[in-house]
């Protein structure tokens, strides 16, 4: 029996952890060296304190129990609370206690308590970084997501849900639903790009693609990302990253893109497009050995109409010509303005030089329908000039020249009509 006590006292004595007997009334009735040592006192100064006496100013202490006394812990319940040194500064502790029974009603609590003021500095300072980035994302914009790979469970912060008008109960946060968001013309290309990182062929992930939002519109996302684990074997398994709405920066690029390839005051196609549908029609008849037509038309009157009513009548005129001749259009044809009052047609899909003719005519009428100006109105007149491919050039400079010539030999016939391009015939017209 001695022997046992004398192990008992030794226990107490060299245990590193603090050891502390709690009367019911919560004063300290011993603490061994240990505890004393964490504390900062002797046991003499502990012994009869009340534990609420420990107890650090609210300031320091927001985790922990409302009651200091410890009189509602539970045995076997482990807490974290903080105490004050005798110096006095903070010292976290984590806290169990065993129950002492007499006469089968409790008499008093062990309390047994660690050190882990490191270790709540350490976690204090993590929550303290992740509180800055999130700050940061939210500051910024940005949806963070960090993906097991192996099983399709996401994180994903809440700017992430906002940005598509989401609450985060209302998605699933999984790999699966984030690629159902995604528009069918985009997933092809983000999913290859996504996994040829993954694959580890590229540094990072980073792609630019729609994503369809609550209200079930679209959104252009910038989404970003790499992976940050691996096995042993090298198979990637979790990648993290961001997504930054970028609408309204792809809606100023669309915008400004818009404005570079038309004309301000009509919209139609300007000069630098028409060159490119140009190419694009010729080389598709090329392959389908179809005829493409290409119309110069010249408004003959547009001067005088001008002069005399005003340059803003002029502009209304010149509006209500390039709307008539959008709206009489095909959908695979170009109406283009390349000139203050020159437009240039291509009629792709031809059936003959007849039915060219024929269009043509047509459209000159319909531009020769009077134009309500105010009270009045004024009427306008047009030639045109039409050059086939490849009957007449087979280039899109040659063909553009061969319509121009046609149309000033239209002119020459008296305005007001269409001209196809003959060059022995228009060569007799210009000697």
């Amino acid at each position: 029996m001695k022997q046992k006590q004398s192990w008992y006292e030794a226990i107490y004595r060299q245990l590193p952890a603090g050891i502390a007997g709690l009367a019911l009334d919560g004063t300290l009735c011993f603490v061994n060296p240990a505890g004393c040592a964490m504390l900062g006192y002797d046991e003499s100064e502990l012994v009869g304190l009340s534990l609420r006496c420990l107890a650090c100013p609210d300031d320091h202490h927001q985790d922990a129990p409302p009651d200091p006394s410890m009189a509602g812990l539970l045995p076997g319940v482990s807490l974290v609370t903080c105490w004050r040194h005798r110096l006095g500064h903070p010292v976290w502790v984590q806290v169990t206690c065993v129950l002492l029974d007499a006469n089968d009603a409790p008499a008093a609590r062990i309390l047994q308590f660690q050190d882990i003021s490191a270790r709540h500095e350490e976690l204090l300072t993590l929550r303290q970084a992740e509180q800055r980035l999130t700050l940061v994302l939210e500051s910024a914009g940005l949806g963070a997501w960090d993906c097991d790979l192996r099983t399709g469970a996401m994180v994903l912060n809440r700017q992430w849900y906002t940005m598509l008008g989401y609450e985060p109960d209302e998605l699933p946060a999984k790999l699966g639903a984030w690629r159902d968001l995604v528009h069918p013309g985009d997933i092809g290309r983000v999913s290859k790009a996504f996994e040829a990182h993954v694959r580890g062929e590229t540094d990072r992930f980073e792609a630019e693609y729609r994503m369809r939002t609550r209200a079930g519109d679209w959104r252009w996302v910038l989404g970003q990302g790499r992976v940050v684990a691996r096995s042993a074997t090298g198979e990637a398994t979790r990648a993290a990253g961001t997504h930054l709405d970028i609408t309204a920066r792809r809606r100023e690029q669309e915008q400004a893109r818009h404005l570079s390839l038309h004309d301000v005051l009509t919209d139609l196609p300007n000069q630098r497009l028409l060159q490119d549908r140009l190419f694009v029609a010729l080389n598709a008849a090329r392959r389908s050995r179809e005829t493409v037509a290409v119309v110069f038309i010249d408004l003959d009157n547009f001067k005088s109409i001008n002069d005399s009513h005003g340059h803003g009548v002029g502009d209304v005129v010149l509006q209500v010509a390039a709307k008539r001749l959008r709206i009489s259009m095909r959908g695979h044809d170009t109406v283009a303005r390349v000139g203050g009052d020159e437009f240039v047609l291509v009629l792709t899909r031809c059936e003959s030089r007849v039915a060219v003719e024929q269009t043509v005519d047509r459209l000159l009428d319909e531009l020769a329908q009077p134009i309500v100006i105010g009270s009045g109105s004024v009427r306008l007149e047009a030639s045109a000039g039409i050059a086939l491919f490849p009957n007449h050039a087979t280039d899109a400079q040659s063909l553009l020249r061969c319509a121009d010539i046609a149309m000033y030999a239209a002119k020459r016939k008296g305005k007001g009509c269409c001209a196809t391009y003959d060059a022995f015939a228009m060569l007799q017209q210009a000697e």
